[in-house]
């Protein structure tokens, strides 16, 4: 899964956000609640798969170590054996010994020279998968982050909206409940008058 599907999921969301209705009277937009959460959902999905990219890439310098180690031992060992038949093939012993011992400790030299690139190489390109990671990672944060900043103002405005409606209709209701106890105070007092007798 790469990075471009994630920012293309993001780019869905923002022109999704750009094509909802605005409500009436106002700049605040309607969004579908079930899009939005299939749009989250299909960003929690593919997340993992990117940092699982990564992390394989990562444990490819294990893989470069293993097989550096693998062709130095495989160096040392034919070394000990050219050594072995060159004391069997050998008349003098000290000389064979002293021919086997060069030929081992070149090997080494040589094996350790294979072992020292490949930790070189395995290090730069594990630094270089780290520090791809996180700027890819960090990218994907920064974008998240501005989208959810963009769609939470979005929902205060229409939050502060449905707010000022809710007092405008309360204050209605309470004038509309005072009127009315007006009126049968009123209506009270005029019984009142017709009891008493001229």
């Amino acid at each position: 899964m790469s990075s471009s599907n994630i920012e293309q999921l993001i780019k869905e969301m923002r022109d999704y956000l750009d094509g909802c209705s605005t409500a009436f009277f106002s700049q605040k937009i309607m969004v579908d609640r079930e899009q939005m959460e299939e749009f989250l959902d299909a960003l929690q999905r593919k997340i993992p798969e990117e940092i699982k990219t990564y992390r394989k890439i990562l444990s490819n310098r294990d893989a470069i170590l293993a097989d550096a180690k693998s062709q130095a031992n495989g160096i040392i060992e034919e070394a000990k054996k050219s050594r072995e038949q060159i004391l069997k093939e050998h008349e003098i012993v000290r000389e064979a010994y002293q021919k086997g011992d060069e030929i081992v400790r070149e090997s080494v030299e040589d094996a350790q020279k294979i072992v020292d690139k490949a930790t070189i190489d395995a290090n730069d390109l594990r630094q270089g998968a780290m520090d791809y990671t996180k700027e890819r990672l960090s990218g994907m944060r920064d974008m998240a982050r501005t989208t959810i900043e963009e769609i939470q103002e979005r929902f205060q405005n229409y939050l502060d909206y449905m707010n000022s409606v809710d007092a405008m209709l309360e204050q209605d209701i309470a004038s509309l409940t005072d009127t009315e106890e007006e009126g049968e105070q009123e209506q009270e007092q005029d019984f009142a008058y017709d009891d008493i007798e001229p």
